[in-house]
């Protein structure tokens, strides 16, 4: 009995090439890929392995080169029907190879029959869910872990490291162009904002296939001052010290200095603003304390510390003279240590929200 006299058992299939009566299968298994956790199986890994014969009275060089060609092409359509195993179909209809597959392996071949047959073996690799409702896109496997760092003054740092897995493959065999990216769900993993925290760094790792995310996210704790409606970040400091020469201990300068670091888009007028609410703030406590206290403007100066930077920073800092309190009232009555004025967390996070969120304040230009 010939060859192409043997009956055909089911159909097997791969790219086009369909493998003849004499094929065997050699090997099926299945391995469960867990996720990092261990807690859960994600899809299943199956390695199917096949063993036929090629022959041809008139040489079989043109099939060999047509059916290595076929084989070695990652993300084909697969059929492999009728062999006892049930019927698989990948890449054929809704079934979806998730991970870029079929992935195929070596194909061996072995001269037999004066060198007008072949036997051939090849494997070739899938993934897919076996569950009950599977489906073969979104996301597949998402884990996330925590630490806290607390420093020597009680700060507290929180970091959490994760990534995200996405099922993925081509929209059709042979496709060079790429359906999905896992960096299309930054916003979809990035954790709310604890309050009183800022978000002190982000970072996001896209691999290769784009079908994993890595990310980091770093909040730090901030003290009770907001820095205010559009400011990303404010550094402040003021003091009071005494003019030598003067009634002991009863005429003072005060200096206020602050750096604030703005939104992008966001006029220097916040700065402003900020800047002299607190100026206001400390003068009207100065005078609420003592009715009869004179401030006298000494010195103003503005300057921008970061002309290149890719923030736009506002530098300001102003000194008034106080007299008329003595020392017992100075340090209240100037306002040392006094919250900052309009302070409200809640503001600044959602006016701040868009460059602290995934994508930063970056404009793409496209």
């Amino acid at each position: 009995m010939a060859i192409g006299d043997l009956p055909q058992i089911g159909i097997t299939s791969y790219a086009g090439y369909t493998f003849n009566e004499t094929v065997d299968t050699t090997l099926y298994r299945v391995s469960p890929q867990y996720d990092s956790a261990r807690r859960t199986v994600t899809a299943c890994e199956f390695t199917i392995g096949l063993k036929w014969t090629i022959a041809n009275k008139f040489g079989t060089k043109t099939q060999i080169q047509d059916m290595v060609s076929r084989l070695m092409r990652p993300g084909e359509e697969l059929r492999y029907e009728g062999r006892g195993f049930g019927n698989e179909a990948v890449n054929r209809g809704v079934v979806k190879d998730v991970n870029w597959g079929p992935h195929p392996g070596d194909v061996t071949l072995v001269p037999v029959g004066a060198g007008l047959a072949v036997e051939a073996q090849w494997q070739v690799t899938f993934t897919i869910p076996t569950c009950n409702d599977a489906v073969f896109n979104g996301i597949m496997e998402w884990n996330f872990g925590a630490s806290y760092a607390i420093d020597h003054e009680g700060v507290t740092t929180r970091t959490i490291r994760g990534y995200l897995v996405i099922a993925n493959n081509r929209n059709r065999p042979g496709d060079r162009a790429v359906p999905r990216s896992a960096d299309a769900f930054r916003a979809a993993i990035t954790p709310g904002l604890l309050r009183g925290f800022r978000r002190d760094a982000q970072e996001f790792t896209l691999s290769p296939n784009k079908s994993k995310l890595e990310y980091v996210f770093v909040d730090k704790e901030i003290g009770t001052n907001a820095p205010g409606d559009g400011i990303l970040s404010a550094e402040a400091s003021e003091s009071i010290s005494s003019i030598h020469g003067q009634a002991p201990l009863a005429r003072w300068t005060k200096t206020f200095r602050a750096t604030y670091t703005l939104q992008p888009g966001r006029d220097v007028s916040a700065a402003w603003n900020a800047f002299f609410d607190t100026i206001k703030d400390r003068q009207k406590e100065a005078r609420t304390r003592n009715p009869g206290v004179s401030l006298i403007p000494k010195h103003f100066s503005a300057e921008d510390p970061s002309v290149y930077g890719p923030r736009q920073k506002v530098s300001l800092s102003m000194t008034y003279e106080i007299a008329g309190i003595y020392l017992p009232a100075a340090l209240g009555a100037t306002g040392l240590w006094k919250p900052i004025p309009n302070s409200d967390y809640r503001l600044w996070a959602n006016s701040t929200a868009t460059s602290f969120g995934p994508r930063g304040g970056v404009v793409y230009l496209l």
